[in-house]
Parts: C-alpha cells; sequence; structure tokens
C-alpha cells in the first residue's frame, strides 16, 4: 500500500470512514434544470438502506450576486433548528471563517455576477452523516468551488463548510433552495453511500 493510500485510510480514525470504491456510491435520484429555473429542488422518498448521502450539485441563480444554498431536512424550514455552520473559505488571496445559525451551506455563482463578472456553474459536494440514525443531531459538511474567469472580485470561489442541525429523525427528503432562483441547467445528483 502506498503512503499516500495509507494515510487517506487512517482518516477514519477521525471519522472520516474508510477508503470507498467506485462501487460504494449507489445513485439514488437527479433533478436536471433543463426546461427552466426553479425555486427548490426536492429529493423526497429518499431510501434508508445506506450509511451515509452525498448530493453533487452544479448550480447558477438568476441574480447578480452568488448566493447561499440552503439544506433543509423533513421539510423542516424551522431555521432554529440548524444551530451551527462553520465555513472556511477563500478568494484566492485572503483566507477567512465565519460561523452562522441558518443551513447556509452551499453556493450558487450569479447569472452574470457583480461588475459584469460571468461565473461558471458551482460546484458542490456535500456529505450528510448518518442521515438514517434516529437519536443523533444530523450533520453535513460541504465542499465547493467557482471560477469568476479571472475576475479580482469575485466571492470566495473555494469553501469548506459544517452544518449541525437538531433533527434527530431519520432523513427522508432533502430541500435544496436559494434566495435567488435556481437558473436554468443547474443539476442535482443523490447518492447512498455504503459501508
Amino acid at each position: 500500500m502506498s503512503p499516500i493510500t495509507e494515510l487517506i485510510g487512517g482518516a477514519k480514525a477521525y471519522g472520516w470512514g474508510k477508503v470507498l470504491s467506485s462501487t460504494s456510491f449507489e445513485s439514488i435520484a437527479t433533478s436536471y434544470l433543463s426546461g427552466g429555473s426553479s425555486n427548490s429542488v426536492t429529493f423526497s422518498s429518499i431510501p434508508q438502506t445506506f450509511t451515509h448521502l452525498q448530493i453533487r450539485c452544479v448550480a447558477k441563480n438568476t441574480g447578480i450576486f452568488g448566493d447561499s444554498i440552503y439544506v433543509r431536512y423533513n421539510g423542516d424550514t424551522n431555521n432554529t433548528n440548524y444551530p451551527r455552520v462553520h465555513y472556511n473559505y477563500s478568494n484566492g488571496n485572503v483566507a477567512q471563517n465565519a460561523n452562522g445559525t441558518t443551513p447556509e451551506l452551499g453556493w450558487s455563482a450569479p447569472a452574470t455576477g457583480t461588475y459584469g463578472m460571468n461565473f461558471l456553474y458551482t460546484a458542490n459536494i456535500m456529505d450528510i452523516l448518518d442521515y438514517t440514525s434516529s437519536n443523533k443531531n444530523k450533520v453535513i459538511r460541504v465542499f465547493y468551488g467557482s471560477d469568476p474567469n479571472g475576475n479580482a472580485q469575485a466571492f470566495y470561489p473555494v469553501s469548506l463548510t459544517t452544518g449541525l442541525s437538531t433533527v434527530t429523525s431519520p432523513i427522508t427528503s432533502i430541500t435544496l433552495s436559494a434566495g435567488n432562483v435556481f437558473a436554468q441547467y443547474s443539476h442535482f445528483a443523490l447518492y447512498g453511500i455504503r459501508g
């Protein structure tokens, strides 16, 4: 085993789990906004047969500013049930961190952007851990990145975010929404993670 593989595998000691193969992921559902924009995307009737969930999405909104993606479980829109969010982000020049109390966990690029810049779609990977548990607060970790086409005024194109929810019931549905509407051609995919 190579030292790098051994190092990655050792991350399970910190709760990151073992190294997963491509067969550890199973597609559950996808949503592709081919016909126009949408206020939100919901994955419902999520099977309770996996260990964790992962959402992969490429998103853009219809506004002129970048916008957070809100992640909510089981139709719960009460922000007080999402008490801890921590952000680590950088715009390529400055690294910063912050805390929040709403489920602003991902990012969608603006359609045209401030200063007239043209963002590409933002890529987001969201891991929702132990989603079937009935006695644990739900934890999510999100990594996202945007390409501002070289514009120095871009808003934080790279971020690692973690969030804690007081929801303890098993997650059977997930809704993703943004303050601005998701733009056409945004694409969302839900996967189950085994093991």
